[in-house]
């Protein structure tokens, strides 16, 4: 059996490394493309753009368009299933972009958009991130990098600010600051509607395991 002079042997060796090196490459990016991917809304009909959130969330909405909508995206709640265009007051918003195929990795982020309108925000909505979302034509803000404590921070203020509660969005971060809130939510010097909302949701998205 004739056996390859060295260098060839050596070549084809470079060759091969050489290969494996650049689907190694292909793989961690495309891996490492997954959870941008999975942050990342299905919008229609929408002025899309997107851009890191470098200023506090507030300072944002205040400066955003008006109309339009501003976007982020947190990690939810386990357990959940799939939810989409509900409103603050946890109420369904009506049947839009609802798909028929639902990606089980879609359900582990949640997706919170606020409508701004003269600087203020008009409405607060989740949904996850098998959902399709029709802007209706509007500029769309997504913001990505956004911190759950600083999303938690935003809808309590809103919370305190209005009577349109966010609570049922609080109710579904995943993050534990979520759990101290609601607890606060509960105190005897809140108002009973604030109480009544807390402990629905606090059941309701979190269940005993959060109790």
């Amino acid at each position: 059996m004739s056996r390859r002079p060295p260098y060839q042997a050596a070549l084809l060796t470079k060759i091969s490394l050489s290969r494996t090196i650049r689907m190694k490459l292909v793989r961690w990016l495309l891996l490492a493309a997954i959870p941008v991917l999975a942050q990342t809304p299905r919008v229609v009909n929408a002025k899309f753009e997107t851009r890191p959130a470098t200023q506090s969330l507030d300072a944002i909405l205040r400066a955003a368009p008006s109309p339009s909508w501003v976007g982020y995206a947190v990690p939810r709640v386990p357990g959940r299933g799939r939810s989409c265009w509900y409103d603050y007051r946890g109420r369904a918003a009506g049947p839009a972009g609802y798909q028929s195929a639902v990606p089980a990795e879609g359900r582990s982020t949640l997706m919170i958009l606020f409508r701004i309108n003269n600087a203020q925000v008009e409405s607060i909505r989740t949904f996850t991130a098998d959902c399709e979302v029709d802007a209706g034509g509007l500029p769309f803000l997504w913001l990505t990098g956004v911190k759950p404590a600083d999303s938690l921070a935003l809808l309590a203020a809103r919370t305190t600010e209005s009577h349109r509660s966010p609570i049922s969005t609080i109710a579904q971060h995943a993050d534990e600051g979520a759990n101290r809130l609601l607890t606060g939510y509960l105190s005897t010097g809140q108002p009973e509607d604030v109480r009544r909302n807390a402990a629905y949701w606090m059941a309701a998205a979190r269940g005993p395991v959060w109790l």
